[in-house]
């Protein structure tokens, strides 16, 4: 495992627990339990975006190589990354944390579906069972962990609330940071239109997510955020037994690349726009 994935794993592990100190799984729960916001949340991710992504790859005549990895990226929602940006942007963080989750569910059931559709080299199989169960490890289990911690004891939850905030942070900085090296010659290694493709795609996500999101400010941010992350995780999980400079995830390690910076900016413009709403905020002694 490279220090990229490592320190990705050990940010998820970390903000999912501290996310279950700060918010109650009735809270998350509650929070996608709006039929209306979660069936436009699903619609923008799963047809909307996908058919997105169709068109940008057409307009842009991208090579059937390219193409294949485009389309993976605009078709498979819920990269992890976006619960980051999405506390940055001051969203509404119950609402996050239960999307992304869904969405993940959600990607693990098409991607079968998609190898099958854009006709993948067959020597590739991606592991259902080991990725649902790493959804599991990586996200529910530290999740419930620190609801029990919660539950248990006040004073540790206090004591450990923001430490595991700012560790969550460094952890995720370090981790974008580790990724560099692989990113840019991945992005070095596009053409104009294969860069535009992916800008657009980006760009796109947040306009019809953001436009789809509701009345909520909150909820319109976090929306649009985990919409543009797509699931890169999930991509590179079918590709584990190949090395990081193989042309076959090139666009994925260039979209991550892209997206990450273009999020960073977007998330910051957005925390001062509106008031918090659904945002967990680190608990004070």
């Amino acid at each position: 495992m490279n220090t990229p994935i490592l320190l990705a794993i050990l940010f998820l592990i970390t903000f999912m627990f501290w996310t279950g100190l700060e918010a109650s799984t009735s809270e998350i729960v509650a929070a996608t339990h709006d039929p209306n916001l979660m069936a436009r949340a699903v619609l923008v991710n799963v047809l909307v975006v996908p058919a997105l992504g169709l068109a940008l790859a057409q307009i842009f005549e991208l090579s059937p190589a390219l193409q294949t990895e485009f389309l993976l990226i605009a078709f498979l929602p819920g990269g992890f990354l976006a619960l980051n940006f999405a506390k940055s942007a001051r969203g509404n963080m119950p609402f996050t944390v239960g999307l992304v989750f869904i969405l993940n569910l959600v990607a693990i059931a098409l991607m079968p579906l998609l190898l099958r559709w854009l006709h993948v080299v067959s020597e590739l199989r991606f592991p259902e069972a080991r990725a649902f169960g790493l959804l599991l490890a990586l996200g529910l289990v530290p999740l419930l962990l620190g609801r029990w911690v919660r539950r248990g004891n006040r004073r540790i939850t206090q004591a450990l609330s923001r430490p595991l905030n700012i560790l969550s942070f460094l952890l995720f900085v370090a981790a974008n940071i580790a990724a560099i090296h692989a990113r840019n010659p991945a992005i070095g290694a596009l053409d104009r239109r294969a860069m535009a493709a992916l800008i657009l795609l980006v760009t796109g996500s947040w306009v019809v997510a953001w436009g789809l999101g509701g009345p909520d400010l909150a909820t319109r941010k976090s929306l649009a955020i985990a919409t543009s992350m797509r699931n890169v995780g999930i991509v590179l999980l079918l590709y584990a037994g190949l090395p990081p400079d193989s042309k076959m995830i090139g666009l994925v390690i260039a979209f991550s690349g892209i997206s990450v910076p273009m999020n960073l900016i977007f998330s910051l413009a957005l925390h001062w726009i509106g008031r918090p709403s659904g945002e967990v905020r680190p608990r004070t002694a």
